[in-house]
């Protein structure tokens, strides 16, 4: 054997170890987590866990589904498009065809990423991309007939650098609703109450959904102060819930204890089906149709009308009574449930009751 065919042979050999040790590092990477070592499985998954938890800007995936952080708040995207936002305008004046009311309004909410400005490599990097909202509920708005469309954009988009969103919660703050109040209040020619006229209560400390479904570390560090305006001591009234066809309980609206353990909460409640708000004003009767979005801006409504009904439609259930005769109807919700097909289907069959 020559020198020339030795060394060939050599480097043949040297080459043949070198792909073996490449496929047991390959193999040993994607070996499934549990068949490791029980210590090595438990150290993988704390630093895992560590990494979550210190994360400042990504999704986050847990069992209420997908949250992207963005440094001291959380966020939801919005997928909505013009097609969507056109079928719950349709939905809406479908129900309006199917009432005796002619005095309908619609106020659809932009969640608080409309109006973060997050550079456009970021969102690249992050794979984080949200549809016009305004785009959307724009064009909506033109395809309504009998219902219409009262434009708060312009005013959250005017005061995006207040508090009117939480950061650890997907619900607006009672400010950015009572600015949602004001535009209500001249679309119905009423005169809008100022907030200087109520007591404030700051609550501290709450974390919301949005921390509930992530226990991010960056998020607990970052928690949200409930401002609560003290608008029943001034205007007090009795609410009643419903639920499966059922009155589940009274509260009497003024002295209910106020704190932070009660959350979001702290407006109206849980959610419900159905919620009856009795006051002693001398307006007329308001029928609200909404989401969460409802509970922060029904306490502002409470100098204006006597009796304030809010259904549901993500909680209304078969046995639910619906019996809207309210002499002015609201659309009131997020427009993440605005452009959820489910949540038109659920409007549709408040008519088809």
């Amino acid at each position: 054997m020559n020198r020339k065919t030795i060394i060939s042979a050599a480097l043949i050999t040297v080459l043949a170890i070198i792909f073996l040790i490449l496929i047991a590092t390959a193999i040993f990477k994607n070996q499934p987590k549990d068949t490791l070592p029980d210590s090595t499985a438990e150290e993988t998954s704390d630093d895992l866990a560590l990494e979550e938890k210190a994360i400042e800007r990504g999704w986050v995936i847990n069992n209420l589904g997908y949250s992207y952080l963005y440094y001291d708040r959380a966020l939801q995207q919005f997928n909505g498009t013009v097609y969507t936002g056109q079928r719950y305008a349709q939905a809406l004046d479908s129900f309006a065809q199917n009432t005796d009311c002619q005095n309908l309004f619609s106020i659809t909410v932009p969640t608080q990423a409309e109006f973060l400005d997050i550079p456009i490599a970021v969102m690249a990097e992050d794979n984080f991309y949200c549809n016009s909202q305004k785009e959307a509920v724009f064009a909506a708005s033109l395809v309504m007939d009998k219902v219409k469309n009262i434009n708060i954009y312009d005013i959250l988009y005017a005061h995006k650098d207040e508090y009117i969103y939480f950061r650890t919660d997907y619900n607006w703050t009672a400010l950015g609703a009572y600015y949602a109040y004001t535009e209500f209040c001249k679309a119905m020619n009423l005169q809008p109450v100022s907030l200087e006229n109520y007591e404030t209560v700051e609550l501290e400390n709450y974390l919301g959904w949005f921390y509930t479904a992530t226990k991010s570390q960056m998020l607990l560090d970052n928690a949200d102060t409930i401002v609560y305006y003290r608008i029943e001591k001034e205007h007090p009234c009795y609410i009643t819930s419903y639920e499966d066809g059922y009155m589940t309980h009274t509260l009497k609206y003024i002295g209910t204890e106020i704190s932070a353990a009660d959350g979001y909460g702290v407006f109206v409640g849980d959610e419900k089906p159905i919620y009856k708000f009795e006051t002693r004003s001398k307006g007329g009767t308001l029928a609200i149709i909404g989401d969460t979005s409802a509970h922060a801006f029904i306490p502002f409504l409470l100098p204006h009308f006597q009796e304030i009904t809010l259904y549901n439609p993500n909680m209304l259930g078969d046995t639910d009574i619906i019996n809207i005769t309210a002499d002015t109807v609201l659309f009131l919700s997020y427009a993440t449930n605005a452009n959820n097909a489910v949540f038109c289907e659920n409007i549709e069959r408040l008519y088809k009751k």
